[in-house]
């Protein structure tokens, strides 16, 4: 009978752990949705004037720039001499920015949106150059007033780095392009022709 009772009173208690163990469901709520959400990245976009010629700012200029007479180790030159070149950060109100109000004061091009700081990434392009004339004719660029440095034509051809100001959106600057003949270079009588082009680079 004590036997019976015990094994009893154990299996009661064994009900009562069980029970204390059991979990119940809890209401739960409709959902509730914030739709069509976006999320855009910034742009970066810059153009040129030609603001001696009273030009609009534009993706590409024919500027068709000539130095002659390039003499080994003589002073270097100024490619682009008389000409008001400027390239800008253009976030659409470029136009705004140039004190002559005739100068670079509408968009050849349609205006861009650019929403970050640049820097120029000069190169260039479709260089035809003969002899030895791609490592002994030299360029260097004056960009917002901040000079890059001499480099060789084969240098300039690949180049990867940013060099000059920084350009804030809606800023501009002057760009100059400067040449030199090394001084063992033999080439006479001997033309490049080449296309310059600059990328911004976010900084």
């Amino acid at each position: 009978m004590y036997k019976k009772l015990f094994l009893s009173a154990t299996s009661l208690v064994s009900v009562v752990a069980l029970g204390i163990g059991t979990t119940y469901a809890l209401f739960t709520s409709n959902t509730v949705t914030m739709s069509a959400n976006s999320i855009t990245t910034g742009v970066a976009a810059i153009k040129l004037c030609r603001a001696t010629t009273d030009d609009a700012w534009r993706n590409a200029l024919t500027t068709n720039f000539t130095l002659t007479g390039m003499i080994p180790g003589g002073v270097e030159k100024e490619l682009t001499t008389g000409a008001e070149i400027h390239v800008g950060n253009d976030s659409g109100g470029l136009i705004n920015n140039l004190t002559v109000p005739t100068r670079c004061n509408t968009y050849g091009d349609t205006a861009s949106s650019s929403s970050t700081n640049v820097k120029l990434v000069p190169k260039i392009q479709n260089l035809v150059c003969p002899g030895t004339l791609p490592t002994d004719l030299q360029l260097r660029f004056e960009i917002g007033g901040i000079d890059s440095g001499f480099g060789t034509m084969a240098f300039w051809q690949t180049n990867a780095t940013p060099y000059g100001a920084q350009f804030n959106p809606d800023q501009d600057g002057q760009v100059k392009i400067f040449s030199q003949l090394s001084s063992g270079a033999t080439d006479q009588g001997t033309a490049c022709t080449f296309d310059v082009t600059f990328q911004g680079l976010q900084v």
